[in-house]
């Protein structure tokens, strides 16, 4: 079991890097890849809840909505979109009448995601490597910054593709935006 009194303060973890530059280094290429999967992981679950929010986009078979009331619809789609990967989201979006420009555009952050996902850590020398390759923690998360910073911008653009879109509307307010389903007539 583990015992907290054993743990060493947090003030001598950061003396022990202080002291040791390149394990402060590797600490920080392995932020920077939990970053990227954080914004990874931040942009796919944007772009589920926007989907669940549009009655335009559906998921599944239509068939499985007719006997549902709003509630178990709106469960339902939930549950379909937790099952989902990305390319697939992707998929439904196009189905409902995305502009093929956005559609592109976030193939091409498939793409991206899964290359990173799949591929970074085989193709990618560990830490331990890195001597024996002439790699640097710079070389190393590099590319996880990159990936970091397109997921991070794409979550900014959903709103934007999916207003273009016609799935829904929005305003700009102080803190942001404000968003709803381009069919309810709540807001008209």
């Amino acid at each position: 079991m583990l015992d907290p009194r054993r743990w060493r303060p947090a003030s001598d973890e950061i003396v022990s890097l202080a002291e040791n530059p390149i394990e402060a280094e590797v600490v920080l290429a392995m932020a920077k890849v939990g970053w990227a999967f954080c914004q990874v992981h931040l942009f796919e679950q944007t772009l589920s809840g926007y989907i669940l929010s549009t009655s335009e986009v559906s998921i599944g078979k239509n068939e499985k909505y007719e006997h549902l009331d709003a509630g178990a619809a709106f469960l339902l789609k939930h549950e379909l979109l937790n099952k989902s990967m990305l390319g697939q989201m992707t998929g439904h979006l196009k189905k409902a009448g995305l502009a093929n420009r956005d559609a592109k555009y976030l193939e091409l952050l498939v793409s991206l995601r899964n290359d990173f996902i799949h591929r970074f850590s085989s193709q990618v020398p560990l830490p331990g490597d890195w001597p024996r390759y002439g790699y640097t923690a710079e070389d190393f998360s590099q590319f996880p910054q990159d990936v970091g910073r397109h997921f991070e911008l794409g979550c900014h653009h959903l709103s934007s593709i999916f207003i273009r879109a016609g799935f829904l509307k929005g305003e700009t307010i102080s803190d942001g935006m404000l968003l709803w389903d381009a069919s309810s007539e709540l807001f008209e």
